[in-house]
């Protein structure tokens, strides 16, 4: 017969010293995943901060290319068309641009998860409604063919629901009419 040994008995010190590499060892797996997830949101907020930063850069170009008689250029565009030079022809180009360009960086920050589609929506109305307020600008937004398929879509909508102000408002709905 052979004789094993009686079960050895764990003292209650050795029983606690497991338990506590039980619960290192979970504290370690908890502290690799939330550094797995800190990793992920700094990716994320990188590409964000990117965006902006490269949205900032192309409007304070864009902003220096206007140059200040932009006002001069909209108020021609707005009551005497015909009078528009083509310089005046290439700064709406860009005004027209820069208020869709707006749009397309909230819609790549929603991408992102930071902004939501109300945000860009609302805002991509407000601009969308000023750019059609002009003769000009109804003839610059037909002749686009590179914007994002949402960015049409919303415009679209518009359009098809008569929700666009007439021209000659210059997107400022009677405030001009009456300051004339």
């Amino acid at each position: 017969m052979s004789s094993d040994p009686p079960p050895r008995r764990l003292t209650s010190t050795q029983t606690l010293s497991n338990w506590f590499q039980v619960g290192a060892s979970l504290a370690v797996v908890f502290s690799i995943g939330l550094l797995v997830f800190e990793l992920d949101q700094q990716r994320e907020l990188a590409q964000a901060q990117f965006i902006v930063d490269a949205q900032g850069l192309r409007m304070a170009t864009d902003v220096a290319v206007l140059g200040e008689e932009m006002g001069s250029v909209l108020s021609r565009a707005c009551f005497t068309p015909e009078a528009l030079t083509a310089e005046d022809l290439i700064k709406l180009d860009l005004y027209f641009g820069l208020r869709l360009a707006g749009i397309a960086t909230l819609l790549d920050a929603e991408t992102l998860g930071c902004a939501e589609r109300p945000t860009w929506n609302r805002r991509l109305k407000t601009d969308f409604v000023k750019i059609w307020g002009y003769e000009i600008g109804q003839a610059w937004w037909r002749d686009q063919k590179g914007w994002n398929p949402q960015i049409r879509q919303v415009a679209s909508e518009l359009e098809a629901q008569g929700r666009l102000e007439d021209p000659k408002r210059c997107g400022q709905g009677e405030f001009y009419s009456r300051v004339r």
